[in-house]
């Protein structure tokens, strides 16, 4: 039902590319769970046991939700309008944008579907060689 009614959405139109992008990787993770396989899956089948993710909104909460659910284990969590850190959501840790380079070595998860390639240039000149965006887990 819920796919159904995310493609009826998007036939309309009259959205921003913003939301339709979010609507399309909602859609894409909807058809990935009816598969029987999560994000959380393809982590596992690739033998990656912990990630860093960037972006807290709506997909970066879904991810989060789902990482606990399956036991998966989540470093830290990240935004670029995280100014400071030091707080939890969900029991993982949030850090400051800036702290991310602290983890450069572990697979940071880029939730924002807008931006993705931007924040992943921006993090890979940082020194972040392991980014992908969650579109790839799909």
């Amino acid at each position: 039902m819920i796919k159904e009614e995310i493609e009826g959405i998007l036939k309309k139109g009259g959205r921003k590319a913003n939301e339709t992008n979010k609507l399309k990787t909602a859609l894409a993770w909807i058809g990935c769970l009816q598969k029987g396989r999560s994000p959380i899956d393809r982590l596992r089948e690739e033998e990656i046991e912990r990630i860093i993710v960037y972006g807290i909104t709506e997909l970066g909460k879904f991810l989060v939700e789902e990482a606990r659910l399956k036991e998966y284990r989540i470093l830290a969590i990240t935004d670029r309008a995280v100014r400071e850190g030091g707080y939890e959501y969900q029991g993982i840790p949030v850090i400051r944008r800036n702290d991310i380079v602290k983890h450069k070595e572990e697979l940071i998860v880029v939730t924002s579907v807008t931006f993705w390639e931007e924040i992943r240039d921006e993090l890979r000149a940082e020194g972040c060689r392991r980014v992908i965006s969650l579109r790839e887990l799909l």
